[in-house]
Parts: structure tokens; sequence; C-alpha cells
């Protein structure tokens, strides 16, 4: 069985791979962290204002993972079911996603309570057994991981965000893959870095310093499928400083299942908003 603090390490590798309504506001430091890292709807595929060498790396790692054109602007949404394996057993969960940042996930535990995170375009919020079936918002740390990991398709996609800087560190080889060393900062100072294989330009790692928990937080990833056109790793295995701490092996993910913004938002009656629940099944 998955424990809850490693929720957020699970959530950061689904993201390589968005009735009455009951909102909570958020605090003045929430409030303070979203005007930081609000999305702007950046353009994708564009990295004219990079160096000649990595636009061009950029521009390969484009063509094998993205649809492009009409079939990207068509793909509004994925559908994610698979389950993380740890020391303690297997976590069934279910993900979904929508452009431009709308993110929520759903663990179920042995006992058949759920775990719920989400992100909605505008407050990141977290449904937890024993929070009475009221949902909160998250705190600041883990506020800025999941918020940053919400962004569809991911940061290489958008090279030229707003206050966002993409750089070649130089080459590496990884689990004897060769890879270009890339890394994204982010506008409020957060690095990511990505390697790409030099043979077919998949996103094999990914590297970054979690704010929740001060760690170096690693994912490997591997046996990749297309849905709609977009690369989806079904296997990651996930790592903190160095450390193997689970595997996440993703069993179904389906574009354009008909996700809805409403479905990302905190809501009073769980039981009858949620859209197929997770099952053991």
């Amino acid at each position: 069985m998955l424990r809850p603090a490693k929720h957020r390490l699970i959530i950061f590798a689904l993201s390589c791979c968005r009735c009455l309504l009951m909102v909570v506001p958020l605090s003045a430091e929430s409030e303070s962290l979203l005007e930081v890292q609000q999305v702007e709807s950046p353009r994708p595929f564009d990295a004219s204002a990079l160096s000649p060498e990595l636009a061009k790396i950029l521009g390969a790692y484009y063509e094998q993972n993205y649809p492009r054109d009409l079939e990207w602007a068509g793909l509004e949404s994925l559908r994610i079911e698979g389950v993380v394996v740890d020391q303690l057993g297997t976590t069934p969960f279910i993900a979904i996603r929508k452009k431009p940042d709308l993110h929520k996930v759903t663990f179920e535990g042995l006992g058949g309570e759920q775990f719920i995170y989400a992100y909605d375009g505008n407050e990141p919020w977290q449904l937890l057994p024993g929070q009475k079936s009221q949902p909160i918002v998250m705190p600041k740390a883990a506020a800025a991981d999941f918020i940053r990991d919400c962004m569809f398709g991911g940061h290489l996609l958008y090279p030229s965000a707003s206050g966002k800087t993409v750089r070649l560190l130089g080459t590496a080889v990884f689990e004897g893959i060769a890879c270009y060393r890339i890394e994204v900062s982010l506008d409020g100072g957060q690095k990511i870095e990505y390697a790409l294989s030099k043979y077919n330009s998949r996103e094999v790692y990914i590297r970054y310093l979690s704010h929740a928990s001060g760690s170096v937080e690693s994912v490997y990833q591997g046996d990749f499928e297309s849905v709609n056109g977009m690369s989806i790793p079904r296997s990651s295995r996930l790592y903190v400083d160095d450390a193997f701490k689970a595997e996440i092996k993703i069993n179904r993910a389906e574009a354009n299942t008909g996700v809805m913004p409403w479905m990302f938002r905190p809501a009073s009656e769980y039981s009858a908003l949620l859209i197929n629940p997770v099952s053991n099944n």
C-alpha cells in the first residue's frame, strides 16, 4: 500500500506523462504562490529563440513525441489508469488532465478510502481520509510542486513561455542510453533537468528539487506508447536522493474521453461527481 507521503512523487511522474460546488478559499500564502505560478497559455513547439543546436534537438523531440498543428489542437484531455507498486504493495489510481493545466489524481487505499489531489486552474487542493470529506488547499510547498507539474504536455513543449529559460547542459549516458541533458528554469526559480535519447528523442529521465521535501527526485521512463500521437511512458521508476521508491505502471491511457473542467473543482458530493471511480478490478 502506497503511503500518502509518496503521492507527490507519483503525481510528478504522471505529469510527464483537467453541480453544487464547495470552493475552499485560498489562504494569503496560496494566493501569493498562484500569482507566481499561473499559466499563461504559451505557444507550443516554438523553439525559434533558442540556439540552433538546441532548437534542432527539441524539433526532433516534438516530431517523435507529439502530434502537430491541427492534431495537437484537437487533443484536449487525457485519462490514465494504472497502479503504483512499492515495498508495501500495489495502489491503483486514475489521473485526468485537460489543457492547459488542469490535473487531478485519485488513489485508492486497501480499505477503499480515496486520496485526491487536483488543480482546477485557480487553486491546488486535496481530499484525504480524515478530513471529514472536506477538500482543503494544499500546503504551500506541496502546491508549488504540484502546480509546476500541471502543464499539459510538459515544460519542454513550451520553451518560449514567459519567464522560462531552456539550455543544453551537454550529454550523458542514462542506463546505457546516450542522451542530451536539457535544463528548464521556470519563473520563480524552479529547475527541471530532462534527458532526451539521442537515438529516438524519448524523454527517458527527469530530475528536480522538491519544494515539499527538499530532496532531489528523479524519474526513469520507458516502454512508451502513442496516444493520439502523444508519447506516454507505460513504466516509470521513481527515486528520492538516488534511492528507489516506487514504480508506476500505466494500464490504459485514452484521449478526449469527455473530461470537463468541473471535474477538477472541489465538490461537496464526491460519490455523485467522481468520473469512473478507481476500482481494484
